[in-house]
Parts: structure tokens; sequence; C-alpha cells
């Protein structure tokens, strides 16, 4: 008992004389085998006051602040939250990670005291475990957070700081409850709790909304955090912030039957069309960006078991998309490294996408401009019949690291080159966006490149086809380059893989002849039964 020794009182049950004390066990229902005691002197000893305790002319100030948040939307629920521990006008930690997992549908963040939060969300854990092997189902979120109040209120009074947002999926949904120290429960679909929750509720009150899209949410969310991070002292650090979305976006039956038809398939198309090299334009996996080691290790592997390929006759090449490493304000060079590491076979590779083409200076910016800068002079070097004496910064992913044959390179992205609505799109593939989604404007930066980036990669690389993803939908859409207004840039959008995305996946087929920089390009769909050829030459400048 800490605090028993500072007011000087030898509170600890086992050094105290009972005659002196008169210790009372107050067994908690759902804790019997967890013995909590009270000393009824304690109690009386102890006041509460503004910002701590106080005994006789002793009094413990608890000095700290956070900045912690949740809503729910038409998506799911967001829990966000700084990092910074404050111990008065003093930074105890910049990298405290207040979002605490309960178990793995339910979230719990920290605000108040550290080791009151950590230690009772430890405790509510235990209880929800045992819950669900003696009953054989989850615990409700209602259930989880009324258990948490109900144990709190046993120690009203005691000088608990606790302030804590339950968060997480059940049969109802998403449910948020908000529970303090006193046992109070109250449950919203927004919450903000902290030093910095005035700061956050007026960016939230001014800008939330039910429906919004995953995007619209972390860009909200994270808006309000460092809304309070830069007004509240106290707040400071990164900022975490889980999506819950049922079982981590999908039931496990569902992944089963999507990995199960996604694996036929592909090796249906590696037997019937023997490619050469297969790419794979990004977002893998749903949750990359959220993904522990041990789960991304579990990710992983389900891959190479849907894309197992024989290596001496194909080559497969992956992409990275939001959706593997998260969008441009949300990535973390760890998880960035990791994906590469993993999935790309190389560290130093460089991905051209939305996220490196914000101009803002992060580090996979300023990366893929240099490497794209450097591939244009090489390319510049190879077309003026100098390719001996032509280099590159970037390794050369080919058996020919210097071709004799310059012909104007394929670029492949995941996100696509800068675009207003999809209504210039043809109707005719069965895998194209739906007519009434078509009129939906795409946000540059976020839904694909901006207008700036798309005339950079244009003008410096001078592609002669631009392969791209992330609609999940088909799209055909050609470009022009500034300084040859005459040439036309094919870009091809290629649908989803899976039928979670849409009703009709597919993949194209693109044979490619270099001596005549051209190529041709099929259209397969998951059935592989239809087929729809296009032919394209492209002739250099």
């Amino acid at each position: 008992m800490a605090l028993a020794s500072v007011a000087g009182l030898s509170g600890y049950r086992n050094s105290a004389d009972s005659t002196d004390y008169n210790f009372i066990e107050r067994p908690i229902g759902h804790l019997e085998e967890t013995e909590l005691f009270w000393s009824q002197k304690l109690e009386s000893t102890f006041t509460p006051v503004d910002h701590g305790l106080k005994s006789g002319h002793i009094q413990i100030n608890f000095n700290h602040g956070t900045t912690t948040l949740a809503f729910k939307y038409s998506g799911g629920a967001i829990v966000a939250a700084d990092s910074r521990a404050s111990s008065g006008s003093y930074i105890a930690s910049g990298t405290t990670e207040k979002v605490l997992v309960i178990n793995k549908y339910l979230l719990g963040t920290m605000a108040g005291g550290a080791a009151d939060c950590a230690f009772w969300e430890r405790v509510l854990s235990k209880q929800c475990r045992l819950f669900e092997l003696r009953n054989k189902e989850r615990m409700s979120v209602a259930a989880a957070s009324k258990l948490l109040a109900n144990m709190l209120y046993e120690y009203k009074g005691a000088g608990l700081s606790i302030g804590t947002t339950i968060v997480g999926w059940d049969k109802r949904g998403a449910g948020i409850y908000y529970v303090d120290n006193d046992g109070q429960r109250l449950t919203g679909d927004l919450f903000s709790v902290g030093s910095g929750s005035l700061y956050a509720y007026g960016v939230l009150d001014t800008n939330y909304k039910f429906q919004m899209k995953d995007e619209e949410a972390y860009e909200l969310a994270r808006r309000a955090i460092l809304h309070a991070t830069h007004r509240d002292s106290a707040s400071g650090g990164f900022i975490n912030y889980p999506h819950l979305v049922g079982p981590f976006r999908g039931h496990n039956l569902d992944r089963l039957r999507r990995d199960w038809q996604m694996k036929q398939s592909f090796h249906a198309a590696q037997t019937l069309l023997s490619p050469d090299v297969v790419f794979i334009l990004g977002d893998i996996f749903d949750e990359g960006l959220w993904l522990d080691d041990l789960n991304f290790e579990s990710h992983v592997e389900r891959y190479n078991k849907i894309f197992r390929h024989d290596s001496l006759k194909t080559i497969v090449k992956n992409l990275v998309g939001n959706h593997d490493i998260g969008f441009h304000y949300a990535i973390h060079p760890y998880v960035d490294r990791r994906f590469r590491r993993k999935l790309m076979l190389a560290a130093n590779t460089s991905a051209v996408s939305l996220w490196t083409h914000r101009g803002d200076d992060c580090h996979l910016c300023t990366e893929a401009e240099r490497n794209v800068k450097s591939i244009a002079q090489y390319l510049r070097c190879v077309s003026s019949n100098r390719s001996a004496d032509c280099g590159s910064d970037v390794d050369a992913d080919t058996i020919v690291e210097k071709p004799d044959v310059y012909s104007r390179p394929i670029l492949l992205q995941h996100f696509p080159l800068f675009r207003t609505t999809e209504l210039g799109c043809p109707s005719e593939p069965a895998d194209a966006m739906p007519v009434a989604k078509r009129a939906v404007t795409y946000r540059p930066k976020w839904d694909c490149l901006s207008s700036m980036a798309t005339r950079q990669l244009l003008r410096q690389l001078r592609p002669r086809l631009v392969l791209s993803g992330h609609s999940h939908y088909s799209c055909r859409l050609d470009h022009t380059i500034d300084e040859h207004p005459g040439l036309v840039v094919p870009e091809w959008t290629v649908a989803s893989f899976s039928w979670r995305n849409l009703p009709n996946p597919s993949f194209l087929l693109v044979s490619s002849f270099v001596w005549l920089s051209g190529f041709t390009i099929s259209i397969w769909f998951r059935s592989l039964r239809t087929t729809e050829k296009v032919v394209r030459p492209s002739f250099e400048v």
C-alpha cells in the first residue's frame, strides 16, 4: 500500500495489527479468485481532493494529461489516442500505448492513472476470457463495460484515477461505453476523454457524421487528436487509431471461402496461360497496416498458399497498397520496411504510389522522387544509343541489367493516375464500375494521384502503358504528355481479383512486344470463360 506508506500508516495487511485497523474482506462476485482488501481506517484517513488525495498535512497530486477519443460511423468504430504520458510539467514517456487490447474484439483507452487503467483493464480482459471459456461465446461490449463499472464502483472514493472508453464489436455491431473510477457508465456514438478533450470535441462536433468512408473517419480522428496535442501541453507524441470493424473486417468462414476461390482461380490461370511474370498491384492484405508481427507472418503464409507458383517458370512481383501499410499520414517506417522485406524481397525498392507523391518531403516521398528521377535519366540515356555508358542508382530487377533495345517503359502502380470521376471509363466490360457510382468525385491524393504528380510521372518516364488498381473496378482512360500532346498514354485500371469486392472479378493478360513498343491486353474473368482483347501499338517519340 504505497499511499499508506507515504501517509505514515502501516496499512499493508501482512504487517497490520488486526485490532488496530479492522480490515474487512470485500469479495467481488466477479472476482472470487482475486482477494481484494480494503481498510475502514484507511478509507476514513484518505480524503479525495481535486487532482489527488489528502491525508492530514500530506497531499498527493495526480498530475497527468492525455487525449483519447472514440466514435462510431457507418464502417465500424474508430479509437484514437495520443502517446504522451505526463507527470505534471514533466514528460514521463512519449511513446505510451494508450489504446489497450482487452481481447480481439474489445479495446480500451487509457486516461487517468496509467497504472490504474492498465491494471483494471487487464482484470477485465481476464474476466472476458473466463466468460468465453465458460459460456462458449464472447462477452458483449455492453456486458464488458458493465462488469468494469461494477468492479470500479466497489472502490469508489479509494483514490483510483480512471476515465476509459470501452470500444468493441459484437452481434449488435459497434459499441462505445465510457466508464470512470466512480463506476459511472455512459453510452453514445462519440466520446473524448482527457485534458485535451475540449479541443478534440471542437473538431469532432464540427465534422462528425455517421455516414463516412474509412479514409474520412481516419482523417477526422487524426485531426481531432492533432489539434488537441497542439493546444494541450499534456498531450503529444504520435497518434494511435485502430479501426474496429467486425472480426477485423471479415468472418473466418468468409475468409476461407475467398482464399479458396482465389487459390483455385490463380492455379487455373497459371495452367492455362503460363505467364512469365505476374504483378499484383497492391492491397494484398485487408488489414496489413494494423497487424502485429505474429499476425503479419500468418497473413504472409496465407498469401504464399493462395499464390503458390513455380518460381522457375513464373515470377511473381508485388506492389504495395494502402491496406498493406496505410495511407500517407499513417505509414510507420517499420511497417513499410516489413512489407518490402517479406513481399517485395528488397528493402531498397521504391513504390510509385499515392503516398510517395504528396510533395511534403516525407521519407517515402523523397525516396520515390529520387528514384523516379534516376530511372528517367537512365531511360533517356539508353534511348540515345549510349547504353554502355548509362547507369542508375536504382537496382535493376532483371536478368538483363542493361538492355540493348530501348522501349518506352510500362508503369505499374497501386493508385490510378489523376481523374475526376469514372464517367470517362467504358461501360462495356462486366467488371466496370456500376453506372450509379460513376459520378462520385475522385479526391486527389486520396483516391488517385494528384494532377501535378500525374504530369510529373508521365513527363519523366514517358510510359507506353500504365496499369493501376485500388478502385476495385476496371477502367480504360487515355492521357497525354505536356511536351508531346500528340502522344497518347493509355491507362488500364485492373479490377479486383476477389468476389468480395465485385460480382465479376478479373485480371489482365498483357503481352508486350519490345521491338514494336506495343502490347496486347486481354481481360480475363475469374470464370476463365470471357475474354476481351485490345491491341494498342505505341510508337517512339
